[in-house]
């Protein structure tokens, strides 16, 4: 019988309760295990830090159960602009749109989003 490392790892808020410093650190050591090991981490934070962003290659969001943006970290910003929602230069995209989410029509995000996405679709079936 082998024993092999697991393929995914979740960890449920690995920065509970710690200083900013040592939730850089673990988010980081995550991360490079993550890339070194070719290996899957899947975290949830409660109040994620800006200087993690560089980080997470991928974040998921959610309202209200459903999914409002699941992709590419670097992508988001831009994704998020690009359907009337853009992230104020001065705040922490990760928590500006944790904070966000709750306070906004998920009907109105949906119209926008379907809207924007069928403009593009259009332009680019023409």
């Amino acid at each position: 019988m082998t024993i092999q490392i697991a393929v995914v790892l979740l960890a449920d808020e690995p920065a509970w309760n710690l200083d900013p410093l040592n939730t850089y650190f673990i988010v980081s050591i995550l991360s490079n295990y993550a890339k070194k090991y070719g290996r899957i981490v899947i975290l949830t934070m409660e109040k994620p830090r800006s200087d993690i962003f560089p980080f997470l290659d991928r974040v998921t969001y959610l309202c209200l159960g459903d999914v409002v943006y699941s992709g590419n970290t670097r992508l988001m910003l831009e994704y998020f602009r690009t359907i009337g929602f853009p992230c104020p230069e001065v705040e922490n995209p990760l928590m500006y749109y944790r904070e966000f989410m709750p306070s906004f029509s998920q009907k109105k995000f949906l119209r926008n989003n379907i809207r924007k996405t069928h403009a593009r679709n259009s332009r680019s079936v023409a």
